[in-house]
């Protein structure tokens, strides 16, 4: 015959019950810093995507920067030169890319900041935003040695080890090709196959 004592048997199942609340809560506060995590991966996508789309185009003619004009500028001329429009296609582009970049970096620094995120996710946080740092450094000094060779306007977008670089004028000269490659590459280490030139009228 098996004696069961009820005291210990009591004891077990405040252990086990106590076992699963802590279960419970580790699963809660993971869930919180997964979801953190998400949405940080969320918004870096989004950015990505937001550039291929803008700049991945052989013609650049999909975006259309007169979407973003609110009426503030003050004329509605419609004799506006082609000039003007090029213009405000390079001012509208860099700012896309300034905002897309301003809320993948705040996301990662959130990150840093979170009392749910471990120490390896901080870490990669961190990482994230050098490497965000180093590329943008990168896409800035593109855009001034290619505009010190003769381009009124430039716009360079690097992601996923590749650019893109956009510039103003119609036909460009393969000398001009060659400068902006080898501009890239010295800049950026970035080889001729991974590099896109696009012409914008």
């Amino acid at each position: 015959m098996k004696i069961i004592k009820t005291e210990n048997t009591s004891k077990s199942v405040e252990v086990f019950k106590k076992g699963i609340t802590r279960i419970g809560d580790s699963l809660k506060s993971n869930m919180k810093r997964n979801l953190v995590i998400l949405g940080a991966l969320v918004l870096l996508c989004g950015a990505v995507l937001l550039n291929l789309k803008l700049f991945a185009n052989a013609n650049a003619e999909d975006y259309d920067p007169s979407i973003f004009d609110d009426g503030s500028s003050g004329s509605s001329d419609t004799g506006a030169s082609n000039n003007d429009t090029g213009d405000s296609y390079f001012a509208m582009a860099q700012l896309d890319r300034a905002q897309a970049r301003d809320e993948a970096l705040e996301v990662l620094y959130n990150i840093t900041k979170s009392e749910s995120a471990t120490a390896e996710e901080k870490s990669s946080a961190f990482i994230g935003i050098e490497n965000m740092a180093r590329i943008i450094e990168q896409e800035a000094n593109i855009e001034t040695l290619v505009k010190a060779k003769g381009f009124k306007e430039c716009v360079a977008v690097i992601s996923d080890n590749k650019a893109s670089v956009i510039v103003n004028g119609e036909t460009l000269m393969p000398s001009q090709i060659a400068q902006i490659t080898e501009i890239v590459y010295e800049v950026s280490e970035i080889t001729p196959s991974n590099l896109t030139i696009i012409e914008k009228q």
